[in-house]
């Protein structure tokens, strides 16, 4: 039944999300009546829903999902899909893998070249190719993040306008609960350790200090009282980051908060520093368009908390294939044959549910 209503929400291309919260073992799903709905921060205050945010707003436009019908997950979603309006799907051209020697040749330039750019981390990311059986088989692979990654987010979104998305996330990007905020700086990584144990060079602690630095500097701009603990070592799926938390004390001030979650996204784990010179190269070299990768992603509730994560670990969804989007830190420390494997490292969080 489940399988069954998964896969008729996706051929009917219905605007749907279905989202698990890390740690929960409820599965929540969002449907909306409307085929499009204009995104604005102040309009959807007071609604419930989900946001779906590119990592260029200006390349791509941010998806609102209101929830005219919205519940825990299966109750009622076929009826629900059953009643719902069909749409035509968009035909998306797949996106271009590079390949291990062209990936490592351009960083090792972009590596010399990294000063002259003025940059002191810029990210890299690539796309990999896997096949599997379908939109019939996509709840048993959505099933399985979900039972492999308790403490990820975990979401399967759809919509006309963006096509099929699903990953499993370890990042928050920022969470407003009542009278608090939180967010992380979270960068570096290594292989899971199996006896818990892990040692962090030099240049995967100052790519994290990188992040922290960046977000201290904004909670002082912006007068905010915060308290850091960290960083310390998390694990997330095949691979582990090292982490610090931000406690952030708030008043629930509406515009004070979205002026802090506009200055973190992009964040320098997921773009650079300096930002903007960072963005711009990443256009550049890149040969994929990121689209919704490294976006931010997330429910919003009608008191006006939400929990927004950073889209990592992500994949976009064609009918007979999957691109695994995965990426990495660069520094002048770094070595292009490293971060290849990095990226198939955590390329593995994804494709651990293929097997």
């Amino acid at each position: 039944m489940k399988a069954k209503s998964v896969h008729l929400a996706l051929e009917k291309n219905i605007p749907f999300v279905l989202y698990r919260l890390p740690g929960s073992d409820d599965i929540q799903y969002i449907v909306d009546s409307e085929l499009k709905r204009d995104f604005n921060w102040n309009e959807i205050k007071g609604k419930n829903g989900f946001i779906f945010y590119p990592f260029n707003s200006q390349h791509h436009d941010p998806v609102w999902l209101e929830a005219s019908k919205a519940g825990t997950f299966p109750d009622n979603f076929e009826d629900v899909v059953s009643g719902s309006d069909q749409y035509q799907r968009k035909s998306v051209e797949t996106p271009q893998p590079i390949a291990e020697d062209e990936y490592i040749a351009t960083l090792h330039e972009a590596i010399l070249n990294l000063r002259e750019n003025g940059l002191q981390k810029f990210i890299f990311s690539r796309v990999q190719i896997e096949e599997y059986g379908g939109f019939e088989h996509l709840w048993s692979l959505y099933k399985a993040l979900t039972d492999k990654y308790k403490n990820a987010f975990v979401y399967l979104f759809n919509h006309p306008t963006t096509g099929t998305w699903m990953g499993a996330t370890p990042e928050t990007l920022l969470t407003q609960n009542e009278n608090s905020l939180e967010t992380v700086s979270l960068a570096g990584t290594q292989p899971k350790s199996e006896r818990g144990k892990y040692t962090w060079e030099e240049k995967e602690a100052e790519e994290q200090q990188y992040v922290s630095d960046y977000i201290e500097e904004l909670l002082q701009d912006l007068n905010f009282q915060y308290a850091i603990e960290g960083p310390a070592t998390i694990e997330a799926g095949p691979v582990a980051h090292l982490m610090s938390k931000f406690r952030i004390k708030s008043n629930n001030e509406w515009d004070k908060t979205l002026d802090l979650l506009n200055e973190l996204h992009p964040t320098p784990a997921v773009c650079g520093l300096p930002k903007d010179r960072a963005e711009e190269y990443i256009q550049k070299i890149e040969k994929h368009d990121r689209k919704f990768y490294t976006g931010y992603l997330g429910p919003i509730n009608e008191d006006g908390t939400f929990r927004m994560f950073v889209n990592l670990r992500c994949m976009e969804v064609f009918e007979n294939s999957l691109a695994l989007y995965v990426g990495g830190g660069i520094t002048s420390d770094s070595s292009p044959e490293s971060e290849w494997k990095e990226t198939q490292l955590k390329a593995e969080t994804l494709k651990a549910v293929l097997l």
